[in-house]
């Protein structure tokens, strides 16, 4: 539905519980005594017309006799009472409902009935299903969990109850603390992409960890979760079948890396146990910013080190190559032979001086992005004085440092020290290196979340009224799967030539047999694969939801083996059979972005000179397609080409049209074309040069929740430069939606800006948005005088001098 009231499920003022019971076993019972064990603060009221006294609160016969409206509802009552009391509780006015169960399930019998009583009022419903709600910062404990929740900053949002449980279980033991613990159960109404959305806000966390079963709205899922992970770490550990029906052997390999795609994309890190999940983000929370992800390993002996060196190389990592210099300042400082990159061993019986002096040198050196630090106990070196060393340089370096600390009890006050001071420590060189490996990963998705990606080739051409001409000549045949002529001719249409050649033996090919193709999956929709093998039931190795571009092509065939090495992501150098491969990536995601009936694709291929792909043969399938479904099958809204308008401006022609992620440098020359003052006049602070970040912000955005109109026009040398920028985000309700509009400071009082907002509002208009807001700088006369000829009401704001800039759209009234 939306995040709307969500607040009531972490602060409510007060809690009625109904089905309050003392029966041992019964839901009601643990429910009621777990808040009021838990210490919340607020007002309880227990209901249920048997007692008259629980848990010593005075016990209610019905909602009725409640001497004030409940904010929030825990519901522990038989399913069958459940859509009469959600309708009381949404005409007193109660804002949210936790339907507590013990397993998920009732869901779909009472979705229709409860959603309907519901939805008028706003009344917000967790489960049915749901073991509950934990804010342990408020005392509240309104679950089925007897054991509680440590305070901490790490939000927990899981679809299975017992799970949490035994996550909540684990975490205590360790120390780990939460700051929301939520179950969602059936998820009929609040589901995953609603609390994403409302963690993503949340001020007292600042790491979500994510234990999913399915995923029920994909593009909204997609959407919260880009917004969530761009704020905070965000961990997923993925429960349960992959894909749906795809239950054949490559099927489901194929929907696990659509899934493993969606991961990547939306900048979340994936992991595969629950141990995984919560050591990781201790990790992730001490992550400085790295480059490529090369490790230096220091220890005291060459075993640890060694096995460490061995766990990176198979988890696709690689040690740091050090320089020169350093590896003369550690000749100087260790016995001969025992300087080198990997790893760099110490005498076993290394000081604390010596460990402080030998990760000073390496510490220094640029080739390394982290260091794990091995120390094995020793009988002449006090482990509690080398972590005293270690800490300084963890503290002002600028390198990751994480530490394993090998053995048992003599150990643990180093570990404590290195804790308190927010240091990762691993108990083996495997977890360590595991640890440096979601760090990795980490940094890696989220490069491609924050990337300005290069401006696409011109050569990327379709011949799009031949291409509908061939699928609606193979749909009125009732041709469904597409004859190899016809493939071949729609591949064409897009620059893809396919030979059609015959391929009795793989093997007898000189160069390997490569496939590209079109899957679709029953969560997320069309998905782009690649992989090698020529046989078209072969598991997919890797998947890229589309749309694409270049640097996310780039990053799909990374993640195919054989290709290239997937630990290096982001190098800048091009090798040519890749850069070709992406080419053709790109044709296939504008082919899928156009044809909404290709369901099915599979294109087999070879590089013989390593320069030029040479299709061999190529089979497709269609759907119909039905009204409407276009564009919406994507998980990721696609780039709006339908709202492009070219238009007249001061004797030349301009194209206004949503910004693109391509628009980066554009984006970057408009912006140095501005004067300092009205930089400060949109961003109210003064603003030298835009940082990668806020660049891949402003031209990477989220079409289903944002909007900026760019006017664009092109300069002599045929490129484009952008003149002026309008800028629309919505809250995920889409209620309330804040506009920011600025002109190229040469352009200004031409009339520009006029036309990017009025573009803007009647996108707006059309989009469902109920208001637009913003503020502005009260000198701002420029602005001020535009909004309010274009229907907005301003006003000073008390709290800081600032204008309040408001347009209500539902106004049957056209401004």
């Amino acid at each position: 539905m939306s995040a709307r009231n969500l607040q009531f499920f972490f602060a409510p003022r007060s809690i009625a519980v109904i089905g309050a019971s003392e029966k041992t076993q019964h839901m009601g019972t643990y429910g009621l005594r777990n808040l009021v064990q838990g210490g919340f603060k607020g007002n309880i009221f227990p209901v249920n017309p048997k007692y008259t006294l629980l848990e010593g609160l005075k016990t209610y016969r019905d909602l009725a006799e409640l001497p004030v409206v409940p904010e929030l509802a825990i519901i522990c009552t038989p399913s069958s009472t459940i859509p009469r009391i959600i309708g009381q509780l949404a005409r007193l006015g109660t804002k949210a409902a936790i339907v507590l169960g013990e397993e998920a399930g009732a869901g779909d019998k009472l979705q229709p009935s409860v959603l309907e009583t519901a939805r008028p009022h706003l009344l917000r419903i967790l489960g049915p299903g749901s073991a509950g709600i934990l804010v342990p910062k408020i005392g509240l404990n309104a679950s089925l969990a007897t054991t509680g929740a440590l305070q901490g900053q790490i939000a927990l949002l899981a679809q299975s109850g017992m799970l949490a449980a035994g996550m909540l279980d684990w975490a205590r033991s360790q120390g780990i603390g939460f700051s929301k613990v939520i179950t969602l159960g059936d998820g009929v109404d609040v589901d995953v992409g609603d609390m994403l959305d409302y963690l993503a806000g949340d001020s007292d966390t600042r790491a979500i960890l994510l234990c999913i079963e399915d995923i029920p709205h994909a593009r909204k899922f997609m959407s919260a979760a880009r917004a969530a992970a761009r704020n905070k770490p965000t961990l997923i550990l993925k429960t349960g079948p992959c894909g749906g029906d795809l239950v054949a052997e490559s099927m489901s390999g194929r929907s696990d890396a659509v899934l493993d795609a969606a991961i990547r994309r939306a900048g979340m890190l994936r992991v595969y146990s629950t141990e995984d999940l919560l050591s990781a983000v201790e990790t992730l929370s001490q992550v400085r910013p790295f480059g490529n992800g090369r490790l230096t390993i220091v220890g005291n002996g060459r075993g640890p080190g060694l096995m460490a060196c061995d766990a990176l190389l198979r988890g696709g990592g690689k040690s740091a190559t050090l320089s020169d210099e350093t590896l003369c300042k550690l000749n100087q400082l260790l016995p001969e032979n025992a300087a080198c990159s990997a790893p760099v061993a110490l005498p076993a019986n290394a000081s604390a001086s010596l460990y402080r002096q030998v990760l000073e040198a390496v510490s220094a050196d640029s080739g390394a992005d982290a260091l794990l630090v091995i120390h094995a106990p020793s009988a002449s070196a006090s482990c509690v004085d080398i972590a005293d060393a270690i800490i300084p340089l963890a503290r002002q370096g600028a390198r990751n440092i994480l530490v394993c600390w090998l053995g048992g009890a003599a150990l643990a006050p180093a570990r404590r020290i290195f804790a308190e001071s927010g240091i990762a420590t691993y108990a083996t060189p495997e977890a360590a290196v595991c640890g440096f490996m979601q760090m990795a990963d980490f940094r890696r998705n989220q490069h491609l979340l924050m990337q300005v990606p290069p401006t696409i080739s011109p050569d990327l051409v379709a011949d799009r009224p031949a291409a509908r001409k061939i699928v609606a000549a193979a749909l009125a045949g009732g041709r469904l799967v597409l004859a190899a002529a016809d493939t071949g001719a729609l591949l064409a249409a897009y620059g893809l030539p396919v030979n059609d050649v015959h391929l009795a033996d793989d093997t007898q090919m000189v160069t390997p047999v490569l496939k590209i193709g079109i899957v679709t999956d029953p969560i997320f929709g069309p998905a782009i694969v690649f992989g090698q093998g020529g046989r078209f039931d072969l598991p997919v190795i890797a998947a890229g939801l589309p749309p694409l571009n270049m640097v996310l092509a780039r990053d799909l065939v990374l993640h195919a083996t054989g290709i290239a090495e997937v630990a290096d992501s982001t190098s800048q150098q091009p090798e040519p059979e890749i850069d070709e491969i992406c080419r053709h990536l790109l044709k296939l995601s504008h082919l899928l972005t156009d044809v909404p009936e290709l369901v099915e694709l599979d294109i087999q291929f070879t590089l013989p000179d390593g320069k030029h792909m040479v299709g061999l043969q190529a089979h497709g399938r269609l759907q119909p397609a039905a009204i409407g479904d276009g564009l919406q099958r994507f998980a990721i809204c696609p780039y709006p080409e339908e709202l492009e308008e070219t238009i007249s401006w001061q004797g030349s022609t301009l194209l206004l049209r949503p910004i693109k992620p391509e628009d980066g440098q554009a984006h970057i020359a408009f912006f140095n074309a501005l004067d300092p003052e009205d930089v400060r006049y949109r961003m109210f602070v003064g603003v030298r040069a835009l940082q990668p970040s806020q660049l891949a912000r402003f031209t990477q955005i989220d079409y289903d929740r944002e909007m900026a109109f760019i006017a664009t026009r092109n300069k002599p040398d045929g490129s484009a430069e952008t003149l002026g920028v309008a800028r629309v985000v919505a809250d995920p309700d889409n209620i309330q939606a804040e506009f920011s509009v600025i002109v190229r400071s040469d352009l200004k009082g031409l009339g520009l800006g006029h036309l990017l907002m009025a573009k803007l509002i009647a996108y707006c208009r059309r989009h469902g948005t109920a208001e637009i807001i913003g503020e502005a700088l009260p000198h701002n006369t420029r602005i001020l005088h535009l909004v309010r000829k274009l229907g907005f009401d301003v006003k000073p704001l008390e709290r800081d001098g600032t204008m309040w800039l408001h347009l209500d759209l539902r106004s049957s009234q056209q401004r």
